[in-house]
């Protein structure tokens, strides 16, 4: 079992995926015509065939997406790299708030 982690991991390492995400530039994707083009006519799609559920998703994943790059989680590692854990709970009532939205709409809500 450690020798699969251990391979995993050197996966996740040799792929570069943490530097990928902190070099990530939001403002460029949602201005970029080849990404919100199709994201917009499937929104459309999805507002034409009355798929709310999808939408909602959707909505909840943009919000998530939003929330975490807000003012309000970069000052959760203060410059001494300590995390400050007043501002911890509100980040895991949102995670936990968008999990129980998506659960609902996914196996509690039935279209």
């Amino acid at each position: 079992m450690s020798e699969l982690w251990t391979s995993f991991v050197e996966g996740i390492e040799s792929t570069q995926v943490f530097e990928q995400l902190e070099t990530f530039d939001s403002i460029g994707l949602f201005t970029n015509p080849w990404f919100l083009v199709p994201f917009i006519a499937l929104i459309i799609y999805w507002v034409v065939t009355q798929q709310i559920k999808e939408i909602a998703i959707v909505g909840v994943a943009v919000m998530v997406f939003v929330f975490m790059g807000s003012g309000y989680v970069d000052g959760l590692i203060d410059a001494r790299g300590n995390i400050q854990l007043n501002k911890i709970l509100p980040i895991i009532g949102v995670g936990i708030g968008a999990i129980a939205i998506i659960i609902y709409l996914l196996f509690i809500r039935s279209d």
